[in-house]
């Protein structure tokens, strides 16, 4: 009986020690949900930190500032303020990071549904996005978590980090305004002799130089095409199934003959031409 009693006795004390484990593990179940959820979504809001460097700093800048000072001249900027340090960029996070549930439920749907859908100058990144979505539903999940929990500042710190330095946006040169109208009509021949076989579009954030270009019509032309931004660019003539890629700090080179007839250039970033990266060509 002694053996029996203490094999009971072992196993009682087992039981006891298991049941302890237990009650401690499932006490401690809410404050383990909790920081795994804050954990997944610390790693939300990173992952949201990239995808905003990656399609968002062209327009909003590296701190969510937008077109608000001092972006409002000379940037190029078109995107709303969503953070920094400026007057507007510090009222947008307060609006969009707001403690009340009911009124941080509500700027998430909005914000939810204009990367979806697009609005005003901004294109669709979701479901709307013409020819299928560019972000999934998760990625814009994710951008929209960023915007509601994200110190800008760590946004500024890896934006400046992606570009090598501050993403700047030039203004425009002289050269980028339109010519002003001739006051009178051009003498024979003198039409042609502002064609050119060979030309040069700079891109730049976010517009091209020049914007408009004048080409002879039936007659190869060799286009050569810098990219003097801080962000991607592309060089697209749609009726001359032309589509011309452009990293920041290179130069590609594309050839084209056009029919005689005016011909529309833009960049198919999603947003850019939305902003006015538009130019065009006549050939003649």
């Amino acid at each position: 009986m002694g053996a029996v009693q203490k094999l009971a006795t072992t196993v009682i004390v087992g039981l006891v020690a298991l049941s302890t484990l237990v009650v401690v593990y499932l006490a401690n179940e809410p404050h383990r949900r909790a920081a795994e959820a804050q954990e997944q979504e610390e790693a939300a809001v990173e992952r949201g930190i990239q995808l905003f460097v990656a399609n968002c700093v062209i327009c909003h800048g590296p701190a969510g500032e937008g077109y608000s000072e001092p972006g409002a001249k000379g940037t190029g900027r078109i995107g709303m303020p969503l953070g920094g340090s400026t007057e507007a960029g510090i009222a947008a996070t307060e609006r969009n990071q707001t403690e009340d549930p009911a009124k941080r439920k509500e700027r998430y749907d909005l914000i939810v549904k204009t990367l979806n859908n697009g609005r005003g100058l901004m294109p669709a990144f979701g479901t709307g996005a013409p020819g299928g979505a560019l972000l999934n539903d998760e990625q814009i999940h994710e951008l929209a978590s960023m915007i509601q929990d994200v110190d800008w500042d760590l946004v500024y710190n890896d934006a400046v980090e992606a570009s090598g330095g501050y993403p700047t946006f030039p203004p425009p040169p002289a050269s980028a305004q339109p010519a002003p109208a001739p006051t009178t009509a051009p003498t024979d021949g003198g039409g042609d002799a502002a064609a050119s076989d060979a030309v040069t579009v700079t891109s730049y954030d976010i517009y091209f130089d020049p914007k408009t270009i004048t080409v002879p019509a039936d007659k190869e032309v060799k286009v050569t095409l810098p990219n003097a931004g801080a962000a991607p660019h592309n060089f697209s003539i749609d009726p001359l199934k032309i589509s011309v890629d452009i990293n920041p700090g290179e130069t590609q080179e594309t050839t084209l003959t056009a029919p005689a007839g005016d011909y529309e250039y833009y960049c198919n970033v999603p947003g850019h031409k939305e902003a006015g990266m538009v130019g065009t060509m006549t050939a003649k």
